[in-house]
């Protein structure tokens, strides 16, 4: 039976790029299986006190905790705390991927996939065809999901190309093909700015984590420029990165709204709630109808608008659960980095979720739904220690 669990939990990573109903459909799946299997319950007491297992479930109970002082009703508090639920996801992948092979298979399944969507895209972006997600060539769930998506399959498929020689040269050729396709695809197709970002952030861990010798240090500065340069020559990523510098110094200013001065009012204002309220913040499930009030109070027209989301992880977990929130995401992003895990699973592990803490500055990745359960399926699927303690041999 955790075989069936292990196959659906990748369907369910699977399901992140494509349809948030598959994913559901997977894990809820997943999830009544192990409910079933109850011989492998044991798996959660023998991962009990590994730092991210205990990191994931610390973050959880804090941001339970701070739903008590929100002043909103009960369904929105839990409404907002059920974003966190992915945290679940990361310890069951942490107890049921404590076998390198089906890191393995999990990552060849999540290639091929991508692999495929890739070529489409390329092939309609090529031909200027149209998706109802209104740019050339994005087909999967939104733009920033395709260009994380894309990232994600960039980083596996080299660095299995390139760390394991125990694979045929033919399969390490095409997962080399594969990778620079979908590098191709973040520079030149997918329009969000958080996958362009995370490439050059999951290179430059990559090329740190997994250089062992006088040459690692170099690879840190020479990594993040060529990734930079590449991404330059790309008039698109131009294009999107020059906009939101002309746009930076007139948030207050113009007369129309757009993503960057809408985020820079929001932060301004975030910020102030935060000052206010460092040590407890306005709790979980409070920030909307909190911002609602503040932001009328020195704003009108656009500048106003009603918001959901800071779009800043960092912020959201301010304003809502203070200066405790963010020492027990603090905790578990440490745990992440002190966890112990096969390699070069661990290395791929820990770059993804370096990308995703730099783009998380710009967007509440760890609490939306695609985004989330992705970071959650990931970090769960590849930091999972090994239940042997043995490491993949590398080449």
């Amino acid at each position: 039976m955790i075989n069936a669990v292990r196959a659906l939990f990748t369907v369910g990573l699977i399901g992140c790029f494509i349809s948030p109903a598959l994913t559901s459909i997977a894990l809820g799946l997943a999830l009544l299986t192990l409910l079933v299997a109850r011989s492998e319950w044991g798996r959660f007491a023998r991962i009990a006190r590994e730092p991210l297992f205990v990191g994931a479930l610390a973050l959880l109970g804090v941001m339970a905790v701070a739903m008590l002082w929100a002043n909103v009703d009960w369904q929105h508090r839990f409404d907002a705390w059920w974003h966190w639920r992915t945290l679940l996801l990361v310890v069951i992948g942490m107890a049921i991927f404590d076998e390198a092979r089906w890191k393995q298979w999990c990552c060849f399944a999540v290639i091929a996939v991508l692999a495929v969507a890739n070529v489409i895209s390329l092939v309609m972006w090529y031909r200027g065809i149209e998706t109802t997600l209104g740019d050339p060539g994005v087909i999967l769930r939104n733009h920033v999901v395709q260009g994380m998506a894309f990232t994600i399959g960039a980083l596996l498929s080299i660095v299995l190309a390139l760390r394991m020689d125990t694979y045929r040269v033919l399969v390490r050729r095409l997962l080399l093909l594969a990778g620079v396709l979908f590098i191709t695809n973040v520079t030149l197709v997918s329009t969000g700015r958080s996958g362009q970002i995370a490439l050059l952030v999951c290179a430059t861990g990559i090329a740190f984590a997994l250089i062992r010798s006088k040459w690692r240090w170099l690879a840190l500065v020479a990594v993040p420029i060529t990734c930079a340069t590449l991404l330059a020559t790309s008039p698109m990523v131009r294009k999107h990165f020059e906009d939101v510098f002309e746009q930076v110094g007139t948030a207050t200013s113009g007369s129309n709204w757009t993503g960057t001065r809408l985020r820079l009012i929001i932060w301004r204002t975030t910020v102030d709630l935060i000052e206010r309220k460092p040590v407890f913040g306005y709790g979980v499930g409070a920030f909307a109808p909190t911002y609602a009030r503040e932001v009328r109070q020195h704003y009108t027209g656009w500048q106003a608008m009603d918001v959901e989301d800071p779009h800043n992880q960092y912020l959201r977990i301010a304003v809502e659960a203070g200066v405790f929130g963010l020492f027990a995401f603090s905790a578990f992003v440490v745990g992440a980095f002190r966890q112990d895990a096969p390699q070069p699973f661990r290395a791929c592990g820990l770059a993804l979720l370096s990308a995703w803490l730099v783009t998380s500055l710009f967007s509440s990745h760890f609490e939306t739904f695609s985004e989330g359960h992705m970071i959650a399926l990931s970090l769960g699927i590849l930091l999972a220690p090994d239940a042997r303690r043995r490491v993949v041999p590398e080449g």
